[in-house]
């Protein structure tokens, strides 16, 4: 009686295929090529960048939102205009940033209050209010916001 091996060998030989084939696609498929990781890591990095900025215009919309405020009397307005003026540098466009640092003009403003004491209190009284009597009775200080 004689053996036939033949079908042995080919099944042995089959599944040590499978086996190999299994492990080589599983390998590969955790690493994948050099390019897919490439991309993978641009877009990530881009999603941090996006992440970032949108934090950055959060905090600047936030920003932008709050009045800007002054402390101090009305009675001494003159003293408190480079302060209202510097309070309004943050919220102006670019191109008139320079106009509100210009030393000729404030001096222009500080002239005209001076000349016009009542005129000038009506209109920055508009632009500044005053702490509502409650919070005077908690603090000596008034504080203006624009």
């Amino acid at each position: 009686m004689e053996v036939d091996l033949t079908p042995i060998i080919v099944s042995i030989v089959a599944i040590i295929g499978v086996i190999m084939t299994s492990k080589v696609f599983l390998n590969h498929k955790g690493s994948g090529s050099k390019v897919l990781r490439s991309k993978i890591a641009e877009h990530e990095d881009y999603e941090k960048y996006l992440k970032k900025m949108n934090t950055v215009y959060k905090n600047k919309a936030n920003s932008i939102e709050r009045a800007p405020h002054v402390e101090g009397d009305m009675g001494q307005l003159g003293e408190l205009i480079p302060e209202i003026v510097g309070a309004f540098g943050d919220n102006v466009p670019k191109w008139a940033q320079g106009l509100l640092k210009d030393k000729e003009m404030l001096n222009f403003v500080m002239t005209q209050v001076k000349n016009n004491p009542d005129k000038a209190k009506e209109w920055f009284g508009k632009i500044v209010g005053k702490k509502s009597n409650d919070e005077k009775t908690n603090g000596s200080d008034e504080t203006l916001s624009v």
